[in-house]
């Protein structure tokens, strides 16, 4: 089956700045080395392919990223997330037949995935399917967390077929949800107009700008979440530490927690290269901090157990081993 993959091109990347050219290469070694092993399991490359294709996808480098989610399908065929990436992909990259197609194959994977029945509808509003837009927004604006997206889609359909009061209806309550959505200010504007009011026409001209409704879309928050999180510092961490720059590790980690506090293993990682970079007296203070804060973890309770050992309290020691 290794034989029926594709082939991801090698994209030209130095126009990406330093942290996402270093978090796109490490992940595309990381794919590398699984792919030259030779009982390398379909899930585990199917991860690998969706993980690389999602970060290209992220820093707009679109046809690897396509390809990267190809693959991904192929060795995984039931894993909704790679289905709605490769849709999701489609769609922003302007191809909304192909979207439209995608996103109804992962529709059979995960049904009741809220935020499908708004993508479906953008993609058939996109082809011109005004009626089927209509019919798949019935579910969107039962949602709170899609209604103000939903009711812009209601209202272009609306401007569409010349029912400007209706258009009106709906952008309004919309971006009073969203008043960031400036957007709508320029669809009222031409709805405004087409009913003869020109002064309030020009009102809505005068705040419009590039931004539609926001809908909530825990997938999409997560590829977002790649390009603006702490995970291209971990990326980077985890290279440095490959070379064995511990200090270059510890900074990396550092920053990646600035962002991402909570991330219990990071911060064990960071007070293990704190340990191996010399800096002793801060990884010690660092792992009795996290025991003490997660007493049923198990890695920050053995290396804090270590230290207590190498420093004659043995019994403190067995307490945490």
């Amino acid at each position: 089956w290794q034989n029926q993959l594709t082939e991801v091109a090698e994209p030209e990347l130095s126009a990406l700045e330093e942290i996402a050219h270093e978090a796109v290469t490490s992940t595309r070694t990381e794919l590398n080395q699984l792919l030259s092993k030779p009982g390398a399991s379909k899930a585990a490359l199917a991860e690998a392919y969706g993980r690389m294709g999602a970060l290209y996808q992220v820093y707009n480098v679109s046809i690897p990223a396509e390809t990267c989610y190809t693959n991904a399908r192929f060795l995984a065929p039931n894993i909704f997330r790679w289905a709605y990436y490769a849709a999701w992909l489609a769609q922003q990259t302007g191809r909304p037949s192909i979207a439209l197609q995608h996103f109804k194959e992962a529709q059979k994977l995960q049904p009741d995935y809220a935020p499908l029945a708004l993508r479906i509808a953008q993609s058939q509003l996109d082809l011109g399917q005004l009626k089927e837009a209509r019919l798949s927004l019935k579910t969107a604006l039962t949602s709170p967390e899609l209604r103000a997206a939903a009711l812009g889609y209601s209202g272009q359909i609306d401007l569409l077929e010349r029912e400007y009061g209706k258009a009106i209806k709906q952008f309004k309550p919309a971006l009073a949800l969203d008043p960031k959505a400036n957007k709508l200010h320029f669809f009222l504007a031409q709805a405004e107009r087409a009913n003869g009011n020109m002064e309030r026409a020009r009102k809505h001209l005068k705040q419009q700008g590039p931004h539609l409704p926001v809908a909530k879309d825990a997938l999409v928050d997560e590829l977002k979440a790649l390009k603006q999180g702490a995970r291209p510092h971990y990326l980077r961490a985890m290279r440095a530490l490959r070379k064995g720059d511990y200090s270059a590790s510890a900074t990396a980690f550092t920053e990646g927690l600035a962002i991402d506090g909570r991330n219990v293993n990071a911060r064990i990682s960071l007070a293990r290269v704190l340990w191996l970079s010399g800096e002793k007296t801060r990884a010690e203070a660092l792992f009795e901090q996290i025991a003490h804060e997660n007493p049923d973890q198990p890695s920050a309770n053995y290396f804090h157990a270590q230290i207590l050992r190498a420093k004659g309290q043995s019994a403190l020691a067995n307490k945490h081993f």
